[in-house]
């Protein structure tokens, strides 16, 4: 019996249809129909149990399938390029990977990932950090400049995670982001926060210097006045002739000064005139020689007998200030040469339209040059955008050229910038000129100068003592009668109480208790007929506001020229009368 169980056992590795003919012979043959239901029984718990097996698997090997479709349409379908890599070598990468680096499938597959990377040092350091990060178990990430296949770089973020967290040597998985946008945008959102603040500065800097200019006009103007009051009582060829002229040409640069500062920080409208660039350029190249270094030559050649422009002469002084001062600062540690040159050209000529946007005619050409260091090309091409520049913090607001250049353009002509790395920078200046200058100065010329007298009752209101005292002794000695206050209140009090007693009120317009055109206003209630001169040590923002009140027949900026108000002082009292 057991021999012939171990003979039917041993055919159990053959086919299922021979294993099944050998048992049913044996157990004919031997009538053991016992074992033959037996093993019947067994085969067939065997074969379901294989089936279910079977099916198990058939149902893994979908899963299976169905995973690897879904990893690669999401590795395919990403955003950012992914591959395997193993032993820094790649094995598998993504369809976003080819197109961010421009290669093909075959050119990557089995290559180093140093092909990845502008040069060896960064391909060690980005391998010493990643199997450094990862022997410690923990995702690598990282940022580096990439290199594509054309030469292009652009820059990356890195993440790799090990296939195997046990086994590095099967390889990591990493990801790379192409960040340049991002990184554009950061810079761009970091400068116009610089820009921003910038202009939060230069608001609090104009404000703070309309402030300082109201003061410092309201000092400078009893100084003007009295120097020509004195100046009426003086010999004109004498010693103290020149020496009050003197003090009127340095009174007269101070207002200027406080005008610059005023245009520069608040961005003022400013008053066009005729303007002889090459003094403007003499007086500012004086200025220079005693503040920049004696290692610096300066080269000037001027031509005197250039035409005017029409412009303000405080920003032609600010394009030559601020060209200068950018050649001698790259020339500050080396030494070299400003040349400064002006000269009148005709763009009709070929070799200036080319690259200048001008209308052809005639222009000055004003070139400033240095021997510094020079420029790169892409930095020649940003330097007059608004709040670009190459210095340190603290040595400058990216405002200068940017300024220079809107003034340029606002009259009419073109800046254009020649530099090379290490040989120097040349700016190019082309200003239009005045073809009607020569019967404009003629007539000019032909004016006669003097302070012209008049009869009149004169009320004079400022709340500066040394400004009424002036005013008051001035008008007196053109023959009008005065009356003086520094209170706008008790001055009209002193209007109410004899309203026909006078032919004209001069004014300042801030003051204490009632402001200028306050004070107009309730003295055209009680007499519209009297014209009203107002001034202010502030610049004529408020001209609008005031010219509401119809007696106000003018706003004069202190400190004004005691001629100037002679001739409105005579010129008001006889259009009314």
């Amino acid at each position: 019996m057991e021999t012939r169980l171990a003979e039917n056992l041993s055919v159990a590795i053959g086919p299922w249809k021979k294993i099944l003919d050998a048992i049913i012979e044996n157990a004919v043959k031997h009538h053991d129909y016992i074992l033959f239901f037996t093993v019947i029984s067994s085969l067939t718990g065997v074969v379901l149990l294989s089936r279910s097996n079977y099916h198990k698997h058939c149902l893994y090997k979908q899963s299976l399938k169905f995973n690897e479709k879904k990893f690669s349409a999401i590795t395919q379908a990403s955003p950012v390029g992914i591959c395997m890599v193993k032993k820094r070598k790649i094995y598998w990468t993504n369809e976003t990977l080819h197109a961010m680096f421009g290669y093909d499938h075959e050119d990557l597959l089995g290559k180093s990932t140093a092909m990845f990377y502008a040069d060896d040092a960064t391909y060690q350091k980005i391998g010493n950090e990643l199997y450094s990060a990862h022997s410690t178990m923990q995702p690598f990430r990282s940022t580096s400049k990439c290199i594509k296949k054309d030469g292009t770089a652009f820059h990356c973020s890195l993440r790799s995670c090990p296939l195997n967290a046990l086994d590095h040597s099967e390889g990591f998985i990493v990801v790379i982001w192409d960040i340049t946008e991002m990184l554009t945008v950061e810079e761009e959102n970091i400068r116009l926060k610089d820009h921003i603040i910038q202009n939060q500065r230069m608001e609090a800097i104009g404000i703070l210097s309309s402030g300082i200019a109201h003061d410092f006009n309201n000092i400078l103007f009893p100084i003007t006045g009295y120097v020509e009051i004195l100046l009426m009582d003086t010999v004109q060829d004498s010693k103290s002739h020149m020496y009050l002229m003197n003090i009127l040409k340095a009174s007269d640069r101070a207002k200027k000064l406080i005008g610059q500062i005023l245009s520069f920080s608040r961005q003022t409208q400013c008053e066009t005139t005729q303007v002889l660039v090459q003094h403007i350029i003499r007086e500012t190249l004086a200025l220079l020689r005693e503040t920049i270094p004696a290692t610096i030559n300066i080269v000037e050649q001027i031509d005197m007998n250039c035409s005017p422009i029409m412009a303000d002469p405080t920003q032609i002084h600010q394009i030559i200030m601020n060209l200068c001062t950018n050649a001698y600062q790259a020339m500050e540690n080396t030494g070299g040469t400003l040349s400064v040159a002006l000269h009148e050209t005709n763009t009709d000529e070929n070799t200036f339209l080319h690259y200048l946007e001008l209308q052809p005619g005639r222009y000055l050409q004003l070139l400033i040059s240095d021997t510094g260091v020079g420029m790169e090309k892409e930095i020649a091409l940003k330097i007059f955008e608004p709040y670009f520049t190459t210095k340190k913090t603290g040595k400058g607001t990216g405002l200068g050229l940017s300024v220079v250049h809107g003034i340029v353009k606002k009259a009419g002509g073109d800046i254009k910038v020649i530099s090379e790395p290490g040989k120097g920078a040349s700016f190019h200046i082309y200003l239009p000129v005045l073809e009607l200058y020569r019967e404009a100065r003629s007539l000019s010329a032909d004016e006669e100068n003097h302070h012209m007298k008049g009869k009149g009752h004169i009320l004079i209101v400022d709340d500066e003592e040394q400004i009424v005292l002036m005013e008051k002794e001035f008008i007196q000695r053109l023959g009008y009668d005065s009356t003086a206050s520094t209170s706008s209140v008790k001055a009209l009090e002193i209007f109410q109480a004899n309203p026909d007693a006078f032919d004209l009120v001069i004014t300042d317009l801030t003051m204490p208790g009632l402001t200028g055109n306050d004070l107009a206003l309730e003295i055209e209630k009680i007499n519209p007929d009297i014209p009203l001169i107002i001034c202010t040590g502030s610049e004529k923002k408020y001209q609008k506001e005031v010219m509401h009140s119809a007696n106000v027949k003018e706003l004069l900026l202190k400190p004004l020229k005691m001629e100037e108000l002679s001739r409105l002082i005579a010129k008001t009292i006889n259009e009314r009368s």
